[in-house]
């Protein structure tokens, strides 16, 4: 499988890193070596190095303006786009160039550079693509792990006790240099292998996180609505080609949209749908509560591309799959996610928090900036008041293990269902995303789940349906954590079976 995966980068704006230029790669193979391609992008890859290394706004600005095609932001702003650069500055700290990568057969419009974080011990592609017309501008980009170089030599295999010794080690170096926050739990199906918190829940009164922190999961939210519509899939209530307009009226979406959409290409991305929360500022935050009240955000909502026919990453179709569930249960979707999910897979601390309310064990997040005294930005006043069927309900790393074995046990779907919603779709161009849930990886490794991420969140989950293992990693920074995901999945990948 290619470096490139579907990835839930922490800005609204970086949705625009369409998915419909990553290609099906399962069987390509790959050399890496020092060649330079024969791509015009050629000229952008050491000052793209160098503006992410400088850890300074208006140097990474100033790249952006000279490199970066405009038509990949809209009205020009580079505010994001810069922040997030900046966040993997201080995510993997200063990058080196290690090789370009040639796959065959090619691609084209892309060029692959593996980089080598020695802060985080892990090489990362950073994959800078462009268009016909504009062959010398990043017109794209993604910023994702790389798979093992194939000009060095891969690690020797360990025992699991040896993977998780170093897994502790590691997470206790990323905590000390302040990239991780958090709480991690590794299992092996009912049997916890290890289980860690680090780093502070609340930097104000200086709270500890612990293992029952509760964590805004961001995007990671959206498996609890896939499982739910996979649930009226199961109970044949919904079908898979039902088209939206049948649930939805048109104070939602114009009818001429809706009855293009169907119920699959929601759970897949692949209904040319946008990102609703892209137009968060024009409403008042505190009056979005239930369902109902986003509805003014999906006004002029219209398709990038015909359902079925490309991939791009929607929190607005997902949103949307929330509205299905209320509409065909009678329940609101917070208390179906309640009633037919968190109830029998056993999670306790899970829920769906007002966030303009008191809650105990509650994380909040945090992303660095040079913009205040503290160094730290925290994200209160950035969301709704709760969490929407796209993002944004709160869990422990204990219940997300909880729920893990839910599925392995098929106490929430039948095993067949389960399957159907597991597996990648790619008649409708979803080579590495089934209904709801990220799928990659061959044999033993392979692997499903969701990552989740926003300012001050940074979430992922993973689960090996052959040998079993859980990763659950839930960070309060901005990008914390990837590099434990990351290092916890090369482990287990070296661990000998």
């Amino acid at each position: 499988m290619k470096d490139l995966v579907i990835n839930k980068l922490t800005y609204p704006l970086l949705v625009l890193l369409c998915l419909c230029t990553f290609f099906d790669t399962s069987a390509a193979e790959y050399i890496d070596n020092k060649k330079a391609p024969n791509s015009k992008l050629i000229t952008t890859v050491t000052p793209f190095i160098a503006a992410i290394n400088s850890g300074n706004k208006k140097n990474i600005k100033h790249f952006i303006e000279q490199h970066f095609s405009t038509s990949f932001m809209p009205e020009g702003n580079s505010d994001e786009l810069v922040n997030y650069l900046l966040s993997l500055y201080f995510g993997y700290g200063e990058l080196q160039f290690h090789s370009y990568r040639h796959y065959s057969p090619t691609f084209p419009n892309e060029l692959l550079v593996v980089v080598y974080s020695p802060l985080t011990e892990s090489y990362q592609m950073l994959s800078l693509m462009n268009t016909e017309n504009n062959t010398n501008k990043i017109s794209n980009f993604d910023f994702s792990p790389a798979r093992w170089p194939s000009n060095v030599k891969k690690l020797k295999r360990l025992s699991e006790a040896k993977a998780m010794n170093e897994l502790q080690s590691y997470i206790h170096r990323m905590s000390q240099h302040d990239i991780f926050t958090g709480s991690v739990l590794i299992a092996r199906g009912e049997q916890v292998l290890l289980k860690m918190a680090t780093g502070e829940a609340n930097k104000s009164l200086q709270v500890d996180n612990t293992i029952n922190t509760r964590f805004d999961l961001a995007s990671m939210g959206k498996m609890f609505t896939a499982v739910a519509i996979n649930q009226l899939f199961q109970s044949a209530t919904l079908t898979p080609t039902d088209t939206l307009d049948k649930y939805l009226d048109s104070s939602w979406l114009p009818i001429s949209i809706s009855q293009k959409i169907q119920i699959q290409h929601l759970l897949t991305h692949t209904s040319g749908l946008g990102n609703y929360a892209a137009r968060m500022d024009d409403v008042i935050k505190s009056k979005l509560v239930n369902l109902i009240d986003y509805k003014p955000l999906f006004k002029g909502e219209s398709l990038a591309f015909e359902p079925g026919t490309r991939q791009q990453y929607s929190n607005s179709g997902m949103f949307l799959l929330g509205v299905v569930i209320e509409k065909l249960t009678s329940l609101s979707y917070f208390d179906y996610i309640e009633q037919k999910i968190f109830k029998p897979s056993n999670m306790k601390l899970s829920g769906f928090l007002e966030r303009n309310q008191p809650h105990n064990n509650v994380a909040i997040g945090y992303e660095r900036t040079n913009d205040n005294t503290t160094g730290w930005f925290d994200n209160s006043g950035v969301f709704g008041i709760k969490g929407t069927p796209d993002g944004g309900s709160f869990s422990t790393v204990v219940d997300m293990h909880q729920f893990a074995l839910a599925l392995a046990k098929n106490k929430l779907l039948t095993k067949s269902t389960t399957k159907q919603m597991l597996t990648n779709k790619p008649a409708l161009n979803s080579h590495y995303y089934g209904y709801g849930f990220n799928v990659s990886g061959k044999n033993k490794n392979h692997n499903v789940g969701h990552e989740g991420g926003h300012y001050g969140i940074s979430t992922s989950f993973s689960w090996y349906p052959k040998t079993d293992y859980t990763v659950i990693v839930l960070s309060n920074l901005t990008e914390g954590a990837a590099s434990i995901n990351n290092k916890a999945k090369a482990l287990l990948e070296r661990i000998a079976h």
